[in-house]
């Protein structure tokens, strides 16, 4: 649980870093290489199932993870996710199954 809140809370600083980032971007590139701590696999306990996340550094540029459901005996992916830096701009790409 306390991997997911610091995830979002990093999360939260990039994309105000990135909004805020001077015309050259460097604000955003800055902020986009503090993610590396991403990395790695978050899971948040429910009541009777978990949530997990696995995030993987692509490249300089690109990280990808997905999400998945566990309930007992079985697992569901919920979502797959790009966080990619473009243009001096960082973009939250998920694509939720039943929904894209």
């Amino acid at each position: 649980m306390n991997k997911l809140i610091l995830t979002l809370a990093g999360l939260t600083v990039l994309l105000l870093s990135a909004c805020s980032g001077d015309k050259d971007g460097l604000n955003s590139k800055q902020a986009f290489r503090e993610l590396e701590s991403l990395e790695g696999m978050w899971k948040m306990s429910l009541d009777s199932s978990s949530v997990e996340e696995v995030w993987r550094k692509e490249n300089d540029t690109l990280y990808k993870g997905y999400s998945y459901e566990v309930s007992g005996t079985d697992t569901v992916i919920t979502e797959l996710i790009e966080l990619y830096l473009s243009n001096n701009e960082v973009y939250y790409v998920p694509t939720t199954y039943g929904q894209n």
